[in-house]
């Protein structure tokens, strides 16, 4: 079941439903201040600013059925960890994203990823 997004591109209602099942689920798992010369390094900065496209969030947009917002996140890079298992000592792991929240822009969040039902 498919339709047309906002700008004539198509739109998967499954691929909707997941994405905001899977926002629903999300657990914050550390937020603390973040300064504009961090924002980069966490792919953090606003698209269509004058960062490097490698540094910059993805942006997400929610809105009302009559195109009022409800919220607006950026999405970083994924956040990682380290192991000290054997066999992978000293290994990264994703552990989480970056997002910021647009009426939070002074506070860089680690969303941890949502569990596997």
């Amino acid at each position: 079941m498919d339709g047309e997004g906002a700008r004539g591109y198509p739109a998967s209602v499954e691929a909707i439903r997941d994405l905001l099942v899977k926002l629903e689920a999300l657990k914050v798992a550390q937020a603390e201040g973040i300064t504009d010369a961090l924002r980069p390094r966490l792919q953090l900065a606003a698209p269509g600013g004058t960062a490097k496209p490698e540094d910059t969030a993805t942006g997400l947009e929610l809105k009302t059925r009559d195109g009022k917002p409800i919220a607006a996140l950026l999405l970083g890079k994924k956040a990682t960890k380290q192991v000290n298992l054997p066999g992978l000592a000293g290994e990264s792991i994703p552990s989480g994203r970056y997002v910021l929240v647009a009426s939070d822009p002074q506070r860089m969040n680690v969303v941890a990823e949502p569990s596997r039902p």
